[in-house]
């Protein structure tokens, strides 16, 4: 439950009062309670509210009803975002390629990577679930194709992702016998893997 650090009563229908946010920038949080054309604000249209990014606070000045509704929304937009630390493989024989690298990425947000050796871009998008799983999103474009999937892990699993392959074979006659060789090439493969990120409380920068 959001506390109120101020209510004021300006008169028998408007009061006023601050309310502190944790994990959102209250400006941020104040544009969409404004609404826009398309989408309606929450508060009425004589209802004032403003945010004060330095104290992290939201003030707002308005009936009973304003402050519900603004109340609930905070509730639920200011929370707190959770990341994970994704662990990114790409192996590709045919290149001498063993590349490994691991990255923190907010849950919901896009992740982009390239890699000449094997002309590839890569995009990835976790999205954290209530049951401990986290969901994938992933768009992987290479020589000979692309691969666009979604999968979902547990924490430590692994998620091998083939990126396509060259078919050829050898043929060579010697009298009457056919010799057929495979000289297939193998394409590379994407390995995927994540773990939870532990949440530290934010820490300005001593100045």
């Amino acid at each position: 439950m959001l506390p109120i650090i101020c209510v004021l009563a300006t008169n028998a229908s408007q009061i006023q009062f601050e309310i502190p946010v944790r994990n959102v920038r209250p400006s941020r949080i104040v544009a969409m309670i404004r609404g826009t054309e398309e989408k309606p604000s929450l508060i009425s249209a004589s209802a004032r509210i403003e945010a004060d990014d330095a104290k992290w606070t939201i003030r707002i000045s308005g009936n009973a009803d304003d402050l519900m509704e603004t109340r609930k929304f905070i509730k639920l937009a200011d929370v707190e975002r959770k990341s994970v630390r994704v662990r990114v493989q790409i192996d590709s024989p045919a290149d001498r390629l063993n590349l490994e690298t691991s990255t923190t990425i907010p849950s919901g947000n896009k992740w982009r990577m390239s890699e000449d050796a094997i002309n590839s871009t890569i995009a990835l998008t976790p999205r954290l679930n209530s049951d401990g799983t986290c969901t994938f999103f992933l768009l992987a474009r290479f020589d000979g194709g692309e691969v666009d999937t979604n999968f979902r892990l547990r924490r430590g699993e692994l998620h091998k992702i083939p990126l396509g392959g060259k078919r050829a074979y050898e043929v060579r006659q010697q009298g009457e016998e056919v010799a057929l060789r495979d000289r297939s090439i193998a394409g590379p493969t994407l390995t995927i893997s994540y773990e939870d990120l532990k949440q530290s409380a934010y820490r300005a920068p001593k100045t």
